[in-house]
């Protein structure tokens, strides 16, 4: 997966961590990463906050030459870096930090000259504490299930315009090496353009997962890999979608959806995208194609006609919005509809029988 980004010349880092006894701003008596950083308090409503701020001078953070990671206050709970370098030759990484629960890194070794960020090695003495996760524009090239093993508490992991040309289907693989449930449940890898989407890799983790962002892909259905098991998202109740360039949606996609916990599908594609940008139905007046029908279908038969907020089809690039899809639309008899099972009733013991009906004919 390959993501293309354009750089700002912002440059700011916030380290805040918990002081309860801490009221007053502190020009002094605290070391800092780096000469141009200064460490405020700040109060929330129930605590007050140490924050190092770094304002940037036109230079670049590089790790380890001009930014001592290891004077980062012990206490620190967030962490917020943005642009900068690790040099991945001289294997540095954040010191132990048992309070460290959030990171925010974004433009991180971005020149032709630098290597690829140290994904497995940065962060694995603060890993197993950390719940939030945020990379954006950084280079990554690709993702192994090395890059997040041993992330046992992350809850929310935003992968926004970095650079990944390969995405493995197992990188959700060691999230918890020791077996136990992972706690992911927010996932976002957004704004770029892919070569491949392997669906597999969400396996390890629809059990967990509740929000799911993959917004401007630019996704094609040849670029969307069904291969792998089957699975259900267990919890997931939001999916996005936007601003890809699928014709149709992918059975995988489709089979691993909850009627019990699916509340919102965003399929909408902006009208200020490039014109080689796809949309569902290409060829026809809105989303009455036959690559459409088995969506419909799921829609009704699940009884849940509002969940598809947005989807937009057509040569004209029609937005429907708000559960107006699939509406009141017949598709012809020759277009696909779903396998459904049935119980039925004999003599002998119950047994379960395939068929092919019509779900908005079901009564729930």
């Amino acid at each position: 997966m390959s993501l293309w980004f354009w750089l700002t010349p912002t440059l700011s880092i916030l380290l805040t961590s918990m002081n309860p006894a801490a009221t007053e701003p502190i020009q002094n008596g605290l070391e800092s990463p780096h000469p141009d950083c200064h460490n405020v308090v700040t109060s929330s409503s129930t605590q007050a906050l140490l924050t190092l701020q770094c304002q940037s001078k036109g230079n670049m953070y590089v790790i380890p030459d001009n930014f001592n990671v290891t004077c980062i206050s012990p206490k620190t709970v967030h962490l917020e870096i943005t642009d900068g370098w690790v040099r991945n030759e001289s294997l540095t990484a954040l010191p132990p930090r048992s309070m460290l629960r959030s990171v925010h890194l974004e433009r991180f070794n971005l020149d032709s000259t630098h290597a690829r960020f140290p994904m497995n090695t940065f962060f694995v003495n603060v890993k197993v504490h950390l719940q939030t996760f945020r990379l954006a524009q950084i280079k990554l090239l690709h993702l192994t299930s090395l890059d997040f093993e041993g992330f046992s508490s992350l809850e929310s992991l935003r992968l926004s315009q970095v650079q990944v040309d390969v995405l493995d289907h197992n990188i959700f693989q060691s999230l918890t090496p020791d077996g136990s449930l992972p706690k992911l449940s927010y996932l976002e890898i957004s704004r770029g353009v892919t070569k491949s989407f392997n669906w597999s890799v969400l396996k390890p983790i629809s059990g967990s997962l509740k929000h799911l962002n993959l917004d401007d892909l630019m996704l094609t259905v040849g670029q969307w890999n069904c291969s792998g098991a089957a699975f259900k998202l267990e919890q997931t109740s939001t999916i996005s979608l936007r601003n890809n360039s699928l014709t149709l949606v992918p059975p995988c996609f489709l089979n691993s959806l909850s009627e019990q916990a699916l509340v919102s599908l965003d399929l909408e594609t902006s009208p200020h995208l490039p014109a080689s940008q796809s949309v569902f139905c290409p060829s026809s007046g809105a989303c009455g194609c036959c690559d459409m029908s088995l969506l419909a279908y799921w829609v009704k038969g699940a009884g849940l006609s509002q969940v598809v907020r947005s989807i937009t089809c057509g040569e004209s690039k029609t937005t429907f919005r708000n559960g107006s899809f699939p509406g009141k639309i017949v598709y012809q008899p020759n277009c696909p509809k779903p396998a459904t099972t049935r119980r039925v009733t004999s003599p002998t013991p119950s047994s379960t029988v395939a068929t092919s009906v019509d779900p908005s004919a079901v009564t729930r």
